[in-house]
């Protein structure tokens, strides 16, 4: 897919660089176990450098942007939607890895969902994060987010993609 801003569309998705379920232990190089903490590490900046769906879409029917005005974090989501189901979910923005990362693990929560199913989504990474919800095996790479809890400035920055698509999908 092309974008509006001429840049391509990237729609890896990313669980395929990662084959290890979230909880799995690994042993790295040297022998050493890999916690699940540095899997959920390497979610996030795998999701960093290498954002699944960022980009500008030519065709859109919803958009929103949210501002985390502490640090300066912009993200701009762009959805497709047809008969209750998101059929693209892309973003733009700016700012700190966890945004960023967090905003391209949205987009690969949400595509092909339901509008109700994507809002509940949300209402699951909102769980996680404020820690109502634990993580398992189960979860998407969004559940690496849960690694910033013991962080509370960065909430802020984990949850605003979130937030901006619920206001988005609320609207619907």
């Amino acid at each position: 897919l092309s974008s509006a801003t001429g840049y391509p569309c990237y729609f890896k998705p990313h669980r395929e660089r990662f084959q290890q379920p979230a909880g799995h232990i690994t042993s790295n190089q040297k022998g050493k176990h890999m916690s699940v903490q540095d899997l959920y590490n390497k979610l996030l900046i795998g999701h960093y450098k290498s954002p699944a769906r960022r980009c500008v879409p030519e065709i859109f029917t919803h958009t929103g942007t949210g501002h985390n005005h502490i640090c300066g974090d912009e993200i701009t989501l762009f959805f497709t939607i047809d008969g209750g189901t998101i059929f693209s979910a892309s973003f733009t923005g700016k700012g700190c890895m966890i945004c960023q990362a967090s905003a391209s693990m949205l987009t690969e929560a949400v595509e092909g969902s339901a509008v109700d199913e994507a809002i509940q989504t949300i209402g699951h990474l909102n769980a996680l994060l404020d820690g109502r919800a634990e993580p398992t095996e189960n979860d998407p790479d969004y559940a690496a987010l849960t690694g910033i809890r013991d962080f509370p400035t960065r909430m802020k920055c984990a949850k605003l993609a979130w937030n901006t698509a619920e206001k988005i999908l609320g609207r619907y």
